[in-house]
């Protein structure tokens, strides 16, 4: 199955947020752990950063056209428009179901986090929009993401899961050695591609499973060749998350 994390620089995805609330569908929910929810508006940023994008071996132009293949440059906002007007009772479903399913798997999936990091995360919200595309951005900075509205509920929750990991992973290594990652990008180079196999071996330990029962794959066709670096890495960590991030870009950097 292609998978879902997809990274984007430029991406951000505007909230409506007043303090631990957040606004959905004009009703005022409290905001804990991971929530889906409906913004038409960043669907319009998503086609405008992705329609002639490609990275790590995808192109997302490509994938955006395979769905909607009358979407263009000139009519992007109309065509949306039309689509979300067109579809909203199936688009308010899914959002709804997508809902209760990540409910049910959310204390499972919070209580591996805390085995793995050491720390509670369950009280930090995560943010994520139904879209129409199927390029799933995130933006690590204001933790939100996008899930395409076509997969199935597994695979929502899938993208859900996987762009939650990215956040705690960057919130975690951004408190414990911030002089070290200082300079490195986060949404390019060797931590990019690090949190990307980080995330496929995190995903697919026992402690995780046990709750998503959905293999994680590698969703970038050009990050392959260095997994089985990532993972002798984790093994030679013992499971430290420190002693990894270290292990790993020391690698990196002897190519």
């Amino acid at each position: 199955m292609a998978h879902l994390g997809s990274f984007r620089k430029h991406f951000v995805l505007k909230r409506n947020r007043i303090g631990p609330l957040v606004a959905m569908q004009g009703v005022i929910i409290f905001s804990i752990m991971v929530k889906i929810g409906i913004n038409k508006k960043s669907d319009y940023e998503t086609y405008e950063n992705f329609h002639n994008f490609s990275t790590g071996g995808v192109n997302f132009g490509s994938k955006i056209l395979r769905d909607h293949p009358k979407i263009n440059i000139v009519n992007y906002k109309k065509y949306i428009d039309e689509f979300y007007k067109k579809n909203k009772e199936n688009l308010l479903r899914i959002e709804k179901e997508s809902n209760a399913y990540i409910d049910k798997k959310q204390n499972g999936f919070w209580d591996a986090v805390k085995t793995v990091f050491g720390h509670d995360y369950k009280n930090m919200p995560f943010l994520g929009y139904l879209s129409i595309f199927d390029c799933n951005p995130r933006n690590v900075d204001t933790r939100t993401f996008q899930v395409y509205f076509g997969r199935n509920l597994r695979g929502i929750a899938g993208v859900a899961f996987h762009e939650s990991i990215h956040f705690v992973f960057f919130d975690y290594i951004n408190k414990n050695m911030p002089e070290e990652i200082r300079t490195m990008d986060k949404n390019s180079g060797p931590l990019w591609e690090l949190s990307e196999l980080f995330n496929v071996i995190i995903l697919n330990m026992p402690e995780f499973q046990k709750t998503l029962k959905r293999k994680e794959k590698l969703f970038y066709p050009t990050l392959r060749k260095n997994f089985a670096k990532a993972k002798a890495a984790w093994r030679e960590a013992g499971g430290d998350i420190d002693k990894f991030v270290f292990q790993y870009l020391k690698n990196f950097q002897k190519g």
